[in-house]
């Protein structure tokens, strides 16, 4: 496994590209903005992003989402917990004196206790709400 970490956005989120080493497979957690920043590292290293995970809906963890999936063709996932987050995401920015890019919506929603693949590696998804209503850790 290979973890590659950036901050981005005015608010200075923390992006992370997690790789497989064997396959070159990634996916993005968290691209909060700068999508070209983030395309051009993974480009860099090699990577196929084959999927983007929000870790909760903030507009400040979900900015560059429609840029990654539109430019990689990347599954997009997240908590069910926090669609209603995500999907409003420009007023929440707005209030801050902020925008944001609309994010498409997630093409599988997660829950307590799903899995998935990255290459060879294996995640589990942990429901931690709190700081929203759909945090996950993996």
């Amino acid at each position: 496994m290979n973890v590659h970490q950036m901050s981005v956005g005015p608010l200075q989120v923390n992006c992370f590209i997690v790789s497989c080493n064997k396959t070159k497979e990634a996916m993005v957690i968290d691209p909060g903005e700068e999508g070209a920043r983030i395309l051009h590292m993974a480009e860099r290293e090699g990577l196929k992003v084959s999927k983007v995970v929000n870790t909760h809906g903030h507009f400040d963890h979900i900015g560059a989402n429609q840029q990654v999936v539109e430019e990689t063709g990347a599954e997009l996932m997240m908590h069910k917990d926090d669609l209603p987050i995500l999907q409003n995401a420009r007023s929440h920015a707005e209030v801050y004196g902020l925008s944001v890019s609309p994010s498409p919506d997630p093409d599988k929603l997660l829950e307590q206790g799903d899995s998935f693949r990255v290459g060879e590696l294996n995640f589990k998804v942990f429901h931690v709400p709190g700081h929203s209503p759909g945090g996950i850790c993996l």
